[in-house]
């Protein structure tokens, strides 16, 4: 038989504040006699009572005449006040408001969670790529310095031997004496950039006659250039970049090169059950065209069209039938243009046309089109109707 309670159980505990881990002892009366402690809980001392609780260990026991005794071992939780519940098996559990302070802050760094190790890795990924980019730099100077070492010197050596007229000059002279070639540079085609001998006619690579051909005159050591010759025109050239999105196409398209003044057309073709959407010239609409001209090309364009079904909304009523049952395939066509226009709606069965309709609307009118068909043979048809995909089956 349990021992009757006369007053409330109480507990004293020593010390009342310090970290986690410390011992503490307890001491107390008024518990039943001989009952156990089946349990010690610490929790945190919020506003709204006891956030969470902690299991601590203890040595606590309650001896015949209900004197309560033993040590505590403060568990892992925050800093702050804490209470103290003593679970008795008949006494039930008593709750010690603000029993135990925790005097340092439980959460301690540690390079295993989360948060830190995520940092570490953003540090070395830095650290890596500033590597990586100081090893580019390092290895784009080395390479300019080899060029540099290994770059050929333009000027001439000691004992230098004209090529044309095979004089004999002294070092660092810079126009043949004798026959007034340029010792330094070795003449190229103006046209092309080949290198050319001095005093050729023609350039063997693009036919051209260098400006240079007549002989240089040299009066004393001072060698005379005669004036260049006019060099080839050369064509200026422009790029249009044509595309089109799916529905359609425009020719001609990708980059189409278009000389300074000309002109240029294009061409927009809609498949069949599309129509043109838009047409952008740079960037900006110009609307519903089905061809643009470039006149007197003088700067780079961009040529852009998208293409929309010529129907919307599309319903198959019903998509499963018995052989021989009739299948309703319904779609509606919308001009959304600001001109009467007439679409042609296309109905494909398995990739193959079976019938077409063509439906002419005014602006902003609409008109529900429907297409009757029987299968007889089971087995899966898929539909594609102005674009808008579907299926029906036919059941053995």
């Amino acid at each position: 038989m349990a021992v009757p309670v006369l007053a409330a159980p109480t507990a004293t505990f020593s010390p009342t504040s310090g970290p986690v881990g410390t011992s503490v002892t307890v001491s107390g009366t008024g518990w039943a006699a001989s009952e156990a402690i089946s349990s010690v809980t610490v929790g945190l001392v919020n506003l709204g009572g006891v956030t969470a609780t902690y299991s601590a260990t203890h040595s606590l026991t309650v001896n015949a005449s209900g004197n309560l005794s033993g040590t505590i071992t403060i568990p892992t939780v925050a800093g702050g006040a804490q209470n103290i519940i003593i679970t008795g098996a008949t006494s039930g559990p008593q709750i010690f408001t603000g029993a135990f302070t925790v005097t340092t802050p439980t959460e301690t760094f540690s390079l295993t969670s989360g948060p830190v190790i995520m940092a570490i890795a953003v540090v070395l990924i830095l650290l890596i790529l500033l590597i990586v980019l100081f090893m580019s730099l390092a290895r784009r100077r080395a390479q300019k310095v080899t060029r540099r070492a290994t770059r050929p010197s333009l000027a001439p050596s000691a004992g230098l031997t004209c090529p044309k007229c095979q004089a004999k000059l002294p070092a660092g002279t810079k126009f043949c004496s004798r026959c007034g070639m340029n010792l330094l540079t070795p003449p190229v085609c103006p046209s092309c950039g080949a290198q050319v001998p001095e005093g050729a006619k023609f350039c063997s690579r693009c036919g051209k006659i260098p400006s240079w051909q007549s002989a240089t005159v040299v009066v004393g050591e001072k060698p005379i250039q005669p004036l260049p010759g006019p060099s080839p025109l050369r064509k200026d050239m422009a790029t249009i970049t044509a595309g089109a999105g799916p529905g359609g196409s425009v020719s001609p398209s990708g980059a189409v090169t278009v000389n300074y003044g000309a002109d240029q057309a294009f061409t927009i073709t809609p498949d069949v059950g599309y129509h043109i959407a838009d047409v952008l010239i740079d960037g900006s609409s110009v609307g519903v065209l089905i061809s643009y001209t470039f006149t007197k090309v003088t700067a780079n364009h961009t040529v852009v069209v998208t293409f929309a079904t010529d129907a919307s909304d599309m319903k198959i009523i019903p998509d499963r039938v018995k052989p021989g049952g009739i299948v309703n395939i319904f779609a509606d066509a919308i001009n959304t243009g600001s001109e009467m226009r007439t679409y042609r709606m296309v109905l494909k069965v398995r990739g193959t046309v079976e019938s077409v309709k063509e439906v002419t609307l005014d602006p902003g009118q609409s008109q529900k089109v429907v297409f009757t068909i029987l299968k007889g043979e089971p087995g899966v048809y898929d539909v594609d109707f102005g674009g808008l995909k579907g299926s029906f089956t036919v059941e053995s």
